[in-house]
């Protein structure tokens, strides 16, 4: 089917856009008191951001958006940012996700963007929330969905869903208009608090056939449905690799361990040709492939960095045939593993989760503040190159939010968390940075410093490259604050800043790629001291 798209105005020019969101500024910060008292943007500003055309940058050009580069998105989002942080946030949402809208069927872009080029499209992709059951046509979704940030202002929103199969799981995602929803006033914060980042619930909503992609859609290499019109690069980004890094650390690693085997799906990966030159053993063919080669039965660890789907189904094989999974994914089926805070309580377990870069960087820093004082609060930012952020970061950036601010407080020790991720389009790329804000009560400066340097020494064990960017900073936070997160006033509180630097250790990935070095070196660690543990306990 041909459709006529309604854009009068012709192509969005990239450039053009970035110097809107300049000129925005101004006034952003003159709506900033009204934008934080409503928690959300003000109609003003959503017009604004329709007419200015922000959210297009990525949009194809086939509606009239400028299907613009990375670097230039990165500037529009931070200038955005720099007028009004939660407007700013919002904005990331709805140029990611329309960035990944572009992958949908034809027929859900000309419905979307056909009538409504403008139409700001908003998201949260957490799996294992969402319940999808296929029907005539479709599917049925229902759930609950946690910081759906601009909601309030969105006229579309994707979500993730998760559909029994013969063989397990498949993750789907699903795009609906906001006038099915029903939301949820729950976002009460300090930080970005005018990003109606609320909970919005579905139930039995159906959802149409083309307004469904599958996770295995959405990794790059052309392999959707939209990605058939919507040729440019913009669209076709492959998968950034990590099983490569994890495969040289094993190589490299004490002798705990032996590199038996690389798996994938794709024949033609950079990974699975350099295991091949390497002399290890590779098959493209997942899980099946692995189990069908002649030494999987001396196979004692498999490090799972898939997907949140996918490890779903490899759990269950996995846990049956009586081998350890390091699970690198959000998909959580075993508990958060930090190993300098928490390894040695989950030995014996069958299913470690890795959690994020973000939560492996700076959950540790909660802990060790935790240890000496009660954390109210912990707001962490990881901001990391864009660079070494893959397709899977960018279409999860949500995910990543909810799994660590969940590692915050179940690992961390705080008793709110929330995360913030950045990508930083800087070049040269900048090494991940990573800052740590955390609430509690006044009058434990030493001792906080002092756990924090116990904690750096140990992360450094297995992150060579992890430091601090500069002492621990404190200070006091007024009472009228408190309330506004849910704690009393009374006791004199403070606000602890710790500033932090990962540089990855540059076996395969680059050093700036210290956000995929600090997961692959947690995985690592983790596996050799179960199985330095399970040979002390054979012994």
């Amino acid at each position: 089917m041909n459709m006529t798209i309604k854009n009068p105005k012709g192509t969005l020019d990239s450039k053009e856009l970035v110097a809107k969101a300049r000129e925005m500024i101004p006034f952003l910060r003159e709506m900033d008191e009204k934008t934080n008292a409503m928690r959300r943007p003000p109609e003003e500003i959503r017009m604004r951001l329709k007419a200015d055309g922000l959210s297009r940058i990525w949009q194809p050009k086939r509606y009239g958006g400028a299907e613009g580069s990375l670097k230039d998105g990165a500037d529009l989002l931070r200038a955005v940012a720099g007028g009004c942080g939660s407007t700013g946030w919002i904005l990331v949402q709805n140029t990611l996700h329309n960035l990944m809208l572009a992958n949908w069927p034809v027929q859900a872009q000309d419905e979307i963007w056909g009538e409504a080029p403008d139409a700001l499209v908003s998201g949260i992709l957490i799996p294992g929330i969402g319940k999808a059951t296929h029907v005539e046509g479709g599917y049925k979704l229902s759930g609950r969905w946690p910081f759906v940030s601009g909601v309030e202002i969105a006229d579309w929103v994707i979500f993730t869903g998760d559909r029994k199969t013969e063989d397990g799981e498949e993750e789907l995602h699903f795009v609906v208009p906001k006038s099915h929803l029903t939301i949820l006033d729950t976002w009460y914060t300090i930080g970005l608090r005018g990003s109606s980042s609320h909970d919005v619930v579905l139930t039995d909503q159906f959802i149409p056939q083309h307004m469904t992609v599958t996770m295995n859609d959405l990794k790059g290499n052309g392999r959707s449905p939209g990605a058939k019109v919507n040729t440019a690069p913009l669209y076709q980004i492959p998968p950034y690799s990590i099983f490569g890094s994890l495969m040289i650390k094993v190589l490299r690693s004490k002798g705990i361990l032996e590199m038996a085997v690389l798996v994938g799906v794709d024949p033609n990966s950079d990974g699975l040709a350099r295991a091949k030159r390497m002399g290890i053993a590779t098959t493209a063919e997942g899980i099946d492939g692995l189990r069908r080669l002649p030494d999987y039965a001396d196979v004692g660890v498999v490090f799972d960095a898939t997907s949140a789907g996918g490890h779903r189904k490899h759990a269950k094989i996995l846990d049956a045939d009586g081998k350890l999974a390091i699970d690198l994914t959000p998909a959580a089926i075993g508990p958060f593993v930090v190993p300098s805070v928490n390894l040695d309580e989950h030995i014996g377990g069958r299913n470690m989760n890795m959690v994020t870069c973000g939560g492996q960087a700076t959950v540790p820093i909660v802990a060790a503040i935790s240890r000496v004082a009660p954390v109210q609060y912990a707001e962490i930012v990881a901001s990391i190159s864009s660079r070494s952020a893959g397709p899977g970061t960018r279409a999860n950036i949500d995910e990543f939010t909810e799994t660590t601010s969940h590692a915050i407080e179940v690992v961390g020790g705080a008793k709110r968390g929330k995360a913030i991720i950045i990508l930083n389009p800087a070049e040269p790329p900048l090494m991940m940075r990573d800052t740590v804000f955390a609430l509690t009560e006044a009058g434990h400066e030493d001792a906080i410093k002092a756990s924090v340097q116990r904690m750096m020494e140990e992360v450094q064990k297995y992150v060579p490259g992890y430091r601090l960017k500069q002492a621990v900073q404190f200070d006091p936070v007024p009472d009228r604050i408190l309330p506004q997160i849910g704690v009393e006033a009374g006791k004199p509180m403070m606000k602890v800043s710790v500033f932090l630097e990962v540089e990855g250790a540059a076996h395969y990935l680059p050093a700036y790629a210290g956000n995929l070095d600090i997961m692959t070196s947690a995985a690592l660690r983790t596996a050799e001291r179960v199985v330095t543990m399970q040979g002390e306990r054979a012994a």
